[in-house]
């Protein structure tokens, strides 16, 4: 809120002339948050990390996520406040080695509740590497109204914002190639073979499906390609709607990161941030048309005069609405029979729901992205360095490690009478803004 609120007030000037400071001006701030639907996010995410923590640490108990790459370490040691203050006192590295291998005391981050520790503080980076992060965005597709946004586990120990900053989207970027294909005229009903190729043009690039199948037998439409999330279809797809019209589609639904002109895309090897992904997924919720996320609706000053007043929502219309209707229907069967099946059956969540999980290359990132006509959610998990996860895609896919955040947040809304209509609510074709 902080920054957002600052990049408001560069442009707002006092009467004298002077700039508002955020901190001594007596500013009231008014934000789109849902404070009762921020509780229920701030749950589901502390209720799943802490049991992914655990099961983390049991499945590193024998050895060190990054294995032998200890410059992983060195890398985490070198970025640290410690060593860059020691560095501006002039310390040599041998001095450095030494205040970082001294044990002392000091207080270190736990599930369970902080701790006092003695540890040097190589051991504590050591520590907080073998931490799993997350982040939870959730967004009004109709108004743009952002109501919840965890940055991360806990404020007070991890200051990094896993909402904005920008990691691999994994398959939550399929819908965007498939959105792309129909735009382009190939029919949801059209097949593709399960095939395995090698793009030769490519430097021989021969992607694999995700569950390493040995046999490559088959098709599949479209429908039942993106509920399984199949690699080699998706790619296959990828060329048939173009490459640069998949980047211009991109663009065009609000993600604003450069996204790589190749194949690989078509499993998610962009950089894209959650709230990027979010608003990309309001297009299909809102029968097309692109919507620009409001946190911040109005800046009253000590007075109560409105020194800044929100705009009202815009929307821009980037894929038709028929081609919005057919992705919502897509995206349902990743839910009802797809890679997000345990929603229903492990979770429990009811009704009508649409999503898409995403799982990067060794398992760096868990994705999920899902939305009803009312709410578009989405939560990414994942450790600071992408060369510490899961060696598993048991315990390391999307559907494993963001998924639980969101059903656990949805349970907790649905239980709500109150906060129960702001997300629930049936899909329907000619839902127009």
């Amino acid at each position: 809120i902080e920054e957002l609120t600052n990049s408001i007030l560069e442009k707002i000037t006092k009467t004298d002339g002077e700039k508002y400071n955020i901190y001594t001006d007596g500013l009231k701030i008014y934000t789109t948050i849902d404070y009762q639907m921020q509780l229920y996010a701030n749950a589901a995410t502390e209720k799943h990390m802490k049991s992914l923590q655990e099961t983390f640490n049991k499945y590193w108990s024998k050895s060190n996520p990054w294995g032998r790459n200890s410059s992983i370490i060195y890398k985490a040691l070198k970025n640290s406040k410690r060593y860059k203050n020691l560095i501006a006192e002039g310390k040599n590295e041998k001095d450095i080695k030494k205040v970082f291998e001294t044990p002392i005391e000091m207080e270190v981050f736990d599930w369970k509740g902080d701790k006092t520790v003695t540890m040097s503080p190589l051991d504590s980076i050591k520590y907080y590497m073998r931490f799993l992060h997350s982040g939870f965005l959730a967004l009004e597709p109709n108004t743009g109204e952002i109501k919840t946004w965890v940055g991360g586990n806990k404020y007070n120990h991890f200051q990094y914002d896993h909402v904005t900053s920008t990691r691999q989207v994994g398959s939550t970027f399929k819908p965007i190639v498939y959105a792309t294909a129909l735009e382009q005229g190939i029919s949801p009903c059209d097949y593709f073979k399960n095939e395995q190729h090698v793009y030769e043009q490519y430097e021989n690039w021969s992607p694999r499906n995700s569950n390493n199948e040995e046999e490559y037998t088959g098709k599949y439409s479209l429908k039942g390609a993106l509920a399984n999330s199949v690699n080699v279809v998706s790619v296959e797809v990828l060329f048939k709607a173009g490459i640069d019209n998949i980047v211009r589609t991109a663009h065009s639904m609000g993600i604003k990161n450069d996204i790589p002109r190749v194949p690989a895309i078509a499993l998610g090897v962009a950089d894209i941030s959650l709230l990027e992904m979010v608003q990309a997924y309001c297009v299909f919720a809102n029968g097309g048309k692109k919507v620009k996320p409001v946190y911040i609706t109005r800046i009253e000053d000590k007075t109560g005069k409105v020194i800044y007043q929100g705009d009202k929502p815009t929307y821009t219309r980037v894929i038709s609405k028929q081609t919005a209707y057919y992705m919502t229907e897509m995206l349902k069967a990743v839910v009802n029979e797809g890679t997000a099946s345990r929603l229903r059956g492990t979770y429990g969540v009811g009704g009508e729901v649409a999503g898409k999980t995403g799982t990067t290359q060794s398992q760096a990132d868990g994705w999920f992205i899902g939305y009803t006509p009312k709410l578009v959610a989405g939560a990414w998990v994942g450790a600071d360095n992408p060369n510490i996860h899961f060696n598993s895609t048991y315990y390391g896919q999307g559907a494993a490690m963001a998924l639980p955040i969101w059903a656990y947040f949805m349970q907790g809304c649905r239980s709500d009478a109150a906060c129960k209509t702001k997300v629930s609510g049936g899909f329907y074709w000619g839902n127009d803004i």
